[in-house]
């Protein structure tokens, strides 16, 4: 589940875990990801062209969560954007449990 969707490492990090035979779902706001952005719109594109679910959310004014679930067991959390802005140059914190 996440807010912004556009980390070209992320998005080979989900295909990849599909091949592997995991359980693979992503849960987006859409208002950021669906509307006018083209960078999240061809990351989605990728993933539903591996055979992995997409859904996005409208329902709320946005989706601010940020979630991963690997294997049942061990579950990330934080304020990490999925984008490379996150990963290269904000402050972000993630807790993996």
């Amino acid at each position: 589940m996440g807010y912004s969707f556009t980390s070209p490492e992320v998005v080979g990090a989900l295909v990849r875990a599909k091949h592997r035979g995991g359980d693979v779902g992503v849960v987006l706001d859409w208002k950021v990801n669906a509307g006018n952005n083209n960078a999240s719109k061809a990351a989605m594109k990728l993933l539903v062209g591996a055979g992995i679910p997409v859904r996005t959310v409208s329902a709320y004014k946005i989706l601010h969560d940020k979630v991963i679930v690997v294997d049942g067991r061990n579950t990330q959390v934080g304020s990490f954007n999925f984008s490379r802005a996150a990963d290269r140059s904000n402050s972000e914190n993630v807790l993996v449990v």
